[in-house]
């Protein structure tokens, strides 16, 4: 088939136990089990999310609009809190910018959402795209707010992914 990849490996660990000499055939060093863990994990997101975000380009004139999900788990980082729930017209320059994943081992996603769920559940979307403005993260620990930061994915996931271009 053209245009079709396919992994060669079918689990975490046939990565691991497959992959760890191919580091040091292209100048890595020794690469630890948790990064080669990390590569394969955000890797598994890019494919999972090229398949979904064309997915979600079949259906965009019957549902609209796109919902932004996060874990909200002790995990989740501050920027991906900050933009959970927020909807936003599948259009909207936001997803240039936003669209999972956000950085290494993200467990973000998006959701279509129909004109009948925004009316039923009383939501309205977003129209200013809040990326680069300053918020102030609240520790889920402590409950105290930390420091303001810019408002944006992690360092080096800004740009749109290639299934998007």
């Amino acid at each position: 088939m053209t245009g079709v990849q396919t992994c060669a490996f079918r689990s975490l660990e046939e990565f691991i136990a497959n992959v760890g000499d191919s580091f040091g055939r292209y100048g890595y060093g020794e690469i630890g089990a948790w990064q080669i863990a990390t590569i394969f994990r955000t890797n598994i997101h890019v494919a999972y999310s090229g398949g979904r975000y064309r997915q979600m380009q079949a259906v965009k004139e019957r549902r609209p609009y796109w919902r932004y999900s996060a874990v909200m788990d002790s995990a989740t980082r501050p920027a991906h809190r900050a933009v959970h729930g927020k909807i936003f017209r599948n259009d909207h320059p936001f997803w240039q910018t936003w669209y999972p994943p956000n950085g290494f081992n993200c467990r973000c996603m998006v959701y279509t959402v129909s004109e009948r769920q925004m009316d039923r559940n009383g939501w309205a979307p977003e129209t200013d795209d809040p990326t680069g403005t300053l918020f102030e993260p609240i520790d889920i620990k402590t409950g105290n707010r930390m420091p303001a930061r810019l408002l944006m994915p992690d360092k080096g996931w800004s740009e749109p992914h290639d299934f998007q271009r």
